[in-house]
């Protein structure tokens, strides 16, 4: 199962978060992160081992180094999203 749609998500924010505390010289502070991919959340910020042939481990490795450079701290939360079993649109987490 591909999840490169999120993974992609949580890159592009570390590397405008990135920009933004350089361009302002932030150097610390922090962020939470939700998204309704548990799995992509986990492979960019969980330090688990990641091989090259991991199904989108280009942008994984990407999102990691993004991660390590960032002065920021980055706190991550899963939230349903609408396509999870039994979840009403009504009952959606407001972090989706």
């Amino acid at each position: 199962m591909s999840y490169r749609s999120e993974l992609a998500g949580i890159y592009s924010t570390l590397i405008v978060v990135n920009h933004i505390c350089r361009y302002f010289g932030i150097a610390d502070g922090s962020i939470e992160f939700a998204c309704d991919s548990l799995s992509a959340l986990q492979k960019v910020f969980l330090s688990t081992k990641i091989s090259s042939d991991d199904l989108d481990c280009d942008i994984i490795m990407a999102a990691r180094k993004a991660l390590l450079t960032s002065p920021i701290t980055w706190h991550t939360r899963h939230v349903l999203g609408h396509q999870d079993k039994n979840n009403h649109i009504n009952w959606i987490d407001g972090g989706a």
